[in-house]
Order: structure tokens, then C-alpha cells, then sequence
């Protein structure tokens, strides 16, 4: 989403209409985590914390309020989904290894993969981008769930409500349309 583009959401609705609104909302909950734990820096369009839609429309510079403004009554409706988003943003600002803009470093310490259809993105030398920490941050991007190992000493710090946060666990099992952010201190 970028400013007079169409939104996510209405994105999903015309590449999915076979997935219903709640498992659209879901996804965009899971691309605004995996948008906030992406090393760099990222950029959310209004409403994209609450699946806004711009009624299938692109290129809505010179379409009115009706296509441009925010909802706030879909906020109301949808207000667990910003909260969501913005926990993730509180989270992401004490983490310095996600603050990292300079592209050599970034090809240096990350590393993305696939675990059990899981992509995983992973700090390689942890004390080139914060103070040792290893950061990881998991995508399922699948309508299923997925169980990865979770290294030693890791513990989760954002996740699904049905993780349990602050914990150490030998087996992590991804909730569908979700993303998590462990980490080890270093």
C-alpha cells in the first residue's frame, strides 16, 4: 500500500474471494507484524492497521473523501487489530536490530529461510546490529498451522494471543496468518 494506491485488504478481496473477511483481516494483521519486524524502515498506509478499503479502487489522488478517508467507525470495529499493530511498533523501537538502514550491514548479519514452509528471518552476527541479541522473527504465511524448533534460549516476544509470550519453549507451533518475534540475549 503506498498513499493513492489500493489497499491490501482490497488487494486479498479480489486475488481471494474464495477467503472470507475475518481470514482477510487476519492476513493483513500478519503483513503490518512481518512489516514491523522487517529490518529497515517501514512505511504503513492509513488504515492498513485495520484492513481500510479503498472499494477496489487504485490511483484515488483525485477520487474524494469517499475513497480516501479514514473510518473511524471501522476503527471502533476493528480496534484489537491497531493494538495489535501498535504493540508490534513499541516492541520493534526498543529492538535496535531492526533499526539498521545501512544495506552492507543488513546483507551481512541477515539470513532468510524456510523452515516447515515458515519463512524465517534471523540475524547472523547478532553483535553487528544490537548489542548480541539474536533476533528472529517467524512468517507463516499458510491458512495452516506449523510447529518449528525453537533454538535454546530463545524466548517469545510477540505473538499470537495463543503464545505464550516471555517464555522460553522447545517447539513453537505458528498459529495460521501469523508472525512472531523471538529473541536471545546475548
Amino acid at each position: 500500500e503506498c498513499h493513492d494506491n489500493g489497499t491490501f485488504f482490497d488487494f486479498l478481496e479480489k486475488r481471494r474471494p474464495d477467503l472470507s473477511e475475518a481470514t482477510r483481516l487476519k492476513i493483513v494483521e500478519n503483513a503490518n507484524a512481518a512489516i514491523a519486524f522487517s529490518i529497515g524502515i517501514p512505511f504503513f498506509h492509513m488504515g492498513q492497521e485495520i484492513g481500510l478499503t479503498k472499494y477496489g479502487e487504485d490511483n484515488t489522488y483525485n477520487k474524494g473523501d469517499y475513497y480516501n478517508m479514514f473510518d473511524y467507525r471501522l476503527l471502533d470495529q476493528r480496534m484489537e487489530m491497531s493494538k495489535r499493530l501498535s504493540e508490534a511498533i513499541s516492541i520493534r523501537k526498543k529492538q535496535r536490530g531492526f533499526q539498521v538502514y545501512d544495506p552492507r550491514v543488513i546483507t551481512q548479519s541477515l539470513i532468510v529461510d524456510e523452515i516447515n514452509e515458515v519463512i524465517r528471518l534471523s540475524t547472523e552476527d547478532a553483535c553487528l546490529v544490537s548489542p548480541c541479541d539474536v533476533n528472529t522473527v517467524y512468517i507463516n504465511a499458510s491458512g495452516h498451522d506449523a510447529t518449528i524448533p525453537l533454538s535454546k534460549g530463545f524466548h517469545i516476544v510477540y505473538g499470537d494471543a495463543t503464545l505464550r509470550v516471555g517464555e522460553r519453549q522447545d517447539d513453537l507451533v505458528l498459529p495460521a496468518w501469523s508472525t512472531v518475534f523471538a529473541q536471545k540475549r546475548g
